[in-house]
């Protein structure tokens, strides 16, 4: 599947997914975001999320998937935990709190976490806690009415 660069709020991002996803973040109302905030090792999440309450952004990856198994077969993952095994995890825990992976719609999400077992963390993701809120999906239906296509005018206003 190839993506569709779409410009939303004077940003042009990689695929409609993404834009859509800036969309759904503005009409929420209780985050801003930041395209593409930082470039790690082999790694650009493409956005920071500064969600109102929080000391520190969340760092988002958008997927086009409904499954963590597609996820985890695209190789995305593996691109994320090597970002954060080598010279990143300072660099993303001392400005970052967490990091999020979003699928094609609001249902579809986890939240990279991470446990201290003896002397080496254990990374896991877990489910997005706001799965199936029928005020998403509302939301979620106006982000794609806000990115559609629009063909260009011809021939200017009179």
């Amino acid at each position: 599947m190839s993506s569709i660069p779409t410009t939303y709020n004077g940003v042009r991002f990689r695929s409609r997914l993404e834009a859509r996803w800036a969309a759904w973040f503005d009409l929420k109302g209780d985050c801003r975001w930041e395209s593409e905030p930082i470039d790690l090792n082999g790694w650009i999440p493409d956005f920071a999320l500064y969600v109102k309450g929080t000391e520190k952004p969340a760092l988002v990856e958008i997927k086009p998937v409904t499954t963590f198994e597609q996820f985890t077969a695209s190789g995305e993952n593996e691109k994320i935990l090597t970002a954060l095994v080598r010279d990143a995890k300072e660099r993303i825990t001392d400005s970052y709190c967490t990091i999020m992976v979003l699928g094609i719609n609001p249902d579809i999400g986890w939240i990279l976490k991470t446990a201290e077992c003896g002397c080496q963390p254990e990374i896991f993701f877990t489910p997005l806690p706001e799965a199936n809120d029928p005020h998403n999906r509302a939301a979620w239906r106006e982000a794609g009415n806000r990115t559609q296509w629009k063909p260009p005018r011809l021939g200017g206003r009179k």
